[in-house]
């Protein structure tokens, strides 16, 4: 099951393998405005936004934002 963590950073799964070990996954959350600025402060440009894994334009409704960086 994947749940959002209390601060709305993170969205953590919890997977057991078929040996039964388990492991918590968490993976953290960026706005867009964010991860922007992370490319910029790398010394990208940001070329392209996408809203999925297919390059769908980027919507409100997007259930990803995938943005595109090019060396500057």
């Amino acid at each position: 099951a994947r749940t959002v963590s209390d601060d709305g950073r993170y969205v953590c799964k919890t997977i057991v393998t078929p040996a039964g070990r388990r492991f918590t996954e968490r993976v953290r959350l960026f706005e867009q405005g964010q991860i922007a600025a992370m490319l910029t402060e790398a010394g990208l440009t940001l070329r392209r936004r996408y809203g999925d894994y297919y390059a769908a334009a980027l919507r409100p409704d997007s259930p990803r934002t995938i943005l595109a960086g090019q060396v500057a």
